[in-house]
C-alpha cells in the first residue's frame, strides 16, 4: 500500500494495485494520521481535539478494475496510428479530494498498465505514462483520452507543455 494522506493504493503480493482506502474524520473534530506497517498492515490513529466528544470516522475500501474507472477501453487505429483510447468515467474525473484523486490516478494507470502492457501494439510505457497523467491532470473533460506508443518520452512537464501530446 502506497499513502498519500489518508487515502492509499492496496496492492496484492504482485505488487498490482486491487484498490483503494480513504479515511476520513466526518465531524472534523479530530486528527487522523495513518501509516503502513510491515507492508501489510494499516495503522490508523486518531486523536480527538476533545475527549467528551466522540470522533466519527468513514473509512471507504473500494476494489477496483478497469471497468470502474473507463467505459471503454481499446487500441484503435487513427490515420494510420495506434493508439490506445480510453473513454473515462466520473468516478474518476470528479473527485474533489485531492488524496482521493491521487489515488485513483495511480490505481487507473495501474489497471491501464496491467491490462494493456502485454499488448503487441503496446509500446514506450514512460511516454504512455505521462500522456495517461497529463489527461488526468489537465484534459478529464475531454471524451477520450488517446495515449499514443509512438510519442517520444520527453518525462511530464514537457508533456504537459505540448498539451499531452509531445
Amino acid at each position: 500500500m502506497k499513502k498519500t494522506h489518508n487515502a492509499g493504493n492496496i496492492y496484492n503480493k504482485n505488487h498490482k494495485s486491487t484498490g483503494i482506502f480513504f479515511i476520513e474524520d466526518v465531524k472534523k473534530n479530530g486528527s487522523i494520521t495513518s501509516k503502513i506497517k510491515d507492508n501489510n498492515t494499516l495503522l490508523v490513529n486518531i486523536e480527538p481535539n476533545s475527549i467528551s466528544e466522540p470522533v466519527l470516522v468513514h473509512v471507504e475500501i473500494t476494489a477496483s478494475t478497469l471497468s470502474n474507472y473507463f467505459s471503454d477501453t481499446a487500441f484503435i487505429n487513427r490515420s494510420g496510428i495506434d493508439t490506445l483510447s480510453l473513454i473515462p468515467k466520473s468516478s474518476l474525473t470528479l473527485t474533489d479530494n485531492l488524496a482521493i484523486a491521487n489515488v485513483k490516478k495511480i490505481d487507473a494507470w495501474d489497471k491501464i498498465f496491467t491490462t494493456y502492457s502485454n499488448n503487441e501494439k503496446w509500446a514506450n510505457t514512460e511516454s504512455l505514462e505521462n500522456q495517461f497523467a497529463c489527461h488526468y491532470d489537465f484534459a478529464k473533460k475531454k471524451d477520450s483520452w488517446n495515449l499514443e506508443p509512438y510519442r517520444p518520452n520527453v518525462g511530464y512537464f514537457a508533456t504537459v507543455l505540448a498539451a499531452c501530446n509531445p
